[in-house]
């Protein structure tokens, strides 16, 4: 019998696994797809760990939009404080674009999910609110 190629596991603590082995597996298939067992194989941990960090899979993408706010938050230039506000929106929205640009794939997946599912586009939608406040 063939053996799968490993697949290499995401480092940083388990939290940062589990949010990496996320996307990464969004970008391979629809939500709807993936389980916490998949995670769990994908990220090299139990599912009890898992399980310990987050409590459903929309958990575990609201962590990963926070981790871009903050990168987004922390990627600012003190010197546009004195810029017009058009010009400071304008390089927060180009620096979140760059900060998602990894993950394109992963975004696609999940916004092919949420035309499928009222229930998930409403989630989408309150954690874009969230993060735009």
């Amino acid at each position: 019998m063939a053996r799968k190629p490993q697949q290499e596991q995401p480092e940083g603590t388990s939290r940062e696994k589990i949010i990496s082995a996320f996307m990464a597996l969004l970008a391979e298939r629809r939500i709807e797809e993936i389980s916490f067992g998949d995670i769990a194989a994908r990220a090299g941990l139990s599912l009890a760990q898992c399980r310990a960090e987050f409590g459903s899979l929309l958990a575990v993408l609201a962590a990963q939009v926070k981790e871009i706010d903050r990168q987004v938050l922390a990627g600012g230039d003190p010197d546009i404080a004195g810029e017009p506000p058009r010009e400071r929106l304008f390089d927060v929205l180009m620096r979140r674009l760059e900060t998602l640009a990894p993950h394109k794939a992963a975004i696609r997946s999940l916004m092919r999910s949420a035309r499928r599912s009222p229930p998930l586009a409403l989630a989408l939608n309150a954690m874009a609110v969230r993060s735009q406040q």
